[in-house]
């Protein structure tokens, strides 16, 4: 079982982050009608990127490595890549759809 220490630690708290960035991805790009929401989207992905980016230099600077952040922080990366996958090849099937 994981201790209270380590499922609160800043590094994981992070990676908790990254999973939750996934649905308000999801909805702010599947509900965007502007430039302004598309750009929206991006910056979601941009603050994902760089959580991941602190969660791992955190873990490894402060010796925050943990048996949970080992298994979710790859599960938020995984997640966050398929949606994107998910969201580019919606955008290339939109492309050939009649209007």
């Amino acid at each position: 079982m994981f201790t209270k220490k380590e499922i609160f630690s800043i590094p994981n708290i992070l990676s908790y982050f990254r999973i939750v960035l996934v649905p308000v991805f999801i909805y702010v790009y599947f509900h965007a009608e502007s430039q302004q929401d598309h750009l929206l989207s991006a910056g979601i992905l941009i603050l994902s990127s760089l959580s991941d980016l602190f969660d791992g230099m955190i873990a490894r600077r402060f010796d925050m490595i943990t048996e949970l952040g080992k298994l979710i922080d790859p599960i938020a990366d995984k997640l966050t890549q398929l949606v994107v996958a998910i969201a580019l090849m919606s955008l290339e099937f939109r492309s050939y759809m009649p209007k």
